[in-house]
């Protein structure tokens, strides 16, 4: 195999020339390196913003600028702005009309070439500056695009959410339960908060299109964790109502031990007071979990369930 290969000497990477003998055959068939080839690595290259030309007639195309510094091009083009040369004596043409200054303050597109003597207008300088405008203010420019698209999805929100809120205050007014044994999509009955909430969704087109199966997979609203921060949401409502009505007035508060079905211990709030009729209201404020609360330790329960609405 050897016969029919030349073997080509190596070249040490530490030295730029290589002496050969050309009279031997290996030698005369060896790859000299060229010593004028640029290296591999770019060198870097330095733009002046002050280098370019804001003439629309006369500048230099984007294109025709190194790659690697186009961006800077373009940020210097836009702090330069267009092209209006105010104080320049425009020609007058065949008809003895003449370009006016005056056009500049009208249309924020046109520009004019010195170098040419022509109008330039929706050039491809303004156009960049106005996607940059857009870059800079990226939320109004985004809610501008999505707009028709997000507004129809904040309806349907909004509509999902109230049918929510309205089954929630039923229940929560009768004093129903919300959650069933078998919630399931196949279950005959889901409880009092499903299956109420599905009897809305067929008798209100509006809030049908909205629910169910129409809308996102990741915001039906009906899950326990969104039912239990509507309750909350509700209950802080109904507290500061509560307190509205008293105003600066004296009230009285009741606290009794009481147990759920569990045979769990609870202290109910009871608020009593006169309203602005000289009524006598008594209005149930707060359940509270109180295992193990002796009576030494009651002030202390009270005063932390109500600090968090009593200022």
């Amino acid at each position: 195999m050897d016969k029919f290969l030349i073997k080509r000497p190596r070249f040490p990477s530490s030295t730029n020339t290589h002496v050969l003998n050309l009279n031997s055959a290996a030698d005369s068939n060896a790859f000299i390196p060229d010593t004028n080839t640029p290296t591999q690595k770019r060198a870097n290259i330095e733009f002046n913003p002050d280098s370019i030309i804001s003439d629309p007639g006369a500048r230099i195309p984007i294109d025709e600028y190194d790659v690697n510094i186009r961006d800077q091009v373009r940020r210097a083009y836009i702090a330069k702005g267009p092209f209006r040369p105010v104080d320049y004596t425009f020609p007058k043409n065949g008809d003895s009309r003449t370009f006016q200054a005056n056009w500049f303050g009208e249309f924020d597109w046109l520009e004019y070439s010195i170098h040419k003597d022509a109008a330039f207008f929706g050039s491809s300088h303004n156009e960049a500056t106005r996607r940059y405008q857009a870059f800079k203010n990226q939320k109004q420019s985004i809610s501008h695009v999505f707009f028709a698209q997000g507004h129809e999805i904040e309806v349907d929100y909004r509509r999902r959410l109230t049918a929510v809120l309205t089954v929630i205050r039923l229940l929560l007014r009768q004093g129903f339960g919300f959650r069933g044994h078998d919630e399931s999509s196949d279950s005959l009955n889901k409880g009092n908060f499903l299956e109420i909430l599905e009897w809305h969704c067929e008798n209100n087109v509006g809030v049908g299109k909205a629910s169910r199966s129409n809308a996102p997979g990741n915001c039906q609203l009906t899950s326990p964790k969104v039912q239990k921060e509507l309750v909350r949401a509700c209950a802080s409502e109904t507290r500061s109502l509560i307190f509205a009505d008293i105003g600066n007035s004296f009230f009285t508060l009741m606290v009794d031990e009481s147990r759920d079905i569990y045979l769990k211990e609870q202290m109910a709030f009871v608020l009593r007071y006169v309203n602005k009729h000289g009524e006598v209201i008594e209005r149930h404020y707060q359940s509270e979990a109180a295992q193990g609360v002796r009576d030494r330790l009651l002030p202390t329960f009270i005063y932390t369930v109500l600090k968090f609405f009593v200022g």
